[in-house]
């Protein structure tokens, strides 16, 4: 609620405190309009005129009348200008608020649609190295398997040939059997 008052507002209070035969005074008008300062109301009741002495004033010439219509019509025009220019400018702010929007939005939703197009190729690549990784790790372990089966059956023949070795010793054979080497083999 506005705390302001008119002059108007404070000379029609006075009236109508003047038709109750009261004296309009600063506080009888603050009391009726309920709201407004003591100096701001006080300023407005100085202009005043009792409504019965008003009325026996005499009339306003034509000639000041047309001055005050031309002085209102030229007051209401400069307003009504000085509003469409005002109106202009906010348009324009607004209108180039929502263009700077429009080309933020349509620079974001052009990034998403890259970052999103990124991240399908990143899937993609992630998939492929899973995959591939988990082809790596299946030879890895056939491998090991390899190499498990490899040194067991180098365990078996090394044994076999040791088996061998003490065979012949034990016949007294007379070959001489040097130490086997899994690269070369060589018999005198």
């Amino acid at each position: 609620m506005r705390n302001y008052v008119t002059q108007a507002e404070v000379h029609s209070a006075a009236d109508d405190i003047n038709e109750t035969g009261e004296n309009p005074s600063v506080k009888a008008i603050r009391k009726t309009l309920g709201r407004g300062s003591f100096s701001t109301i006080q300023h407005h009741l100085k202009g005043w005129i009792p409504k019965g002495q008003r009325d026996s004033l005499p009339p306003v010439p034509p000639a000041m009348m047309i001055v005050v219509e031309t002085l209102a019509a030229d007051i209401w025009h400069l307003s009504l200008q000085t509003a469409d220019g005002v109106a202009a400018e906010i348009t324009e702010e607004v209108q180039r608020g929502r263009d700077e929007a429009r080309s933020a939005a349509d620079a974001l939703a052009e990034r998403v649609d890259d970052l999103q197009t990124k991240a399908l190729e990143a899937n993609a690549l992630i998939a492929t190295l899973t995959q591939s990784i988990a082809e790596r790790e299946e030879q890895i372990q056939a491998f090991q398997e390899w190499g498990r089966s490899i040194e067991l059956e180098l365990a078996k023949k090394s044994a076999e040939v040791e088996v061998l070795r003490r065979t012949l010793t034990e016949f007294g054979v007379g070959l001489k059997v040097e130490a086997f080497d899994a690269d070369e083999h060589e018999y005198d």
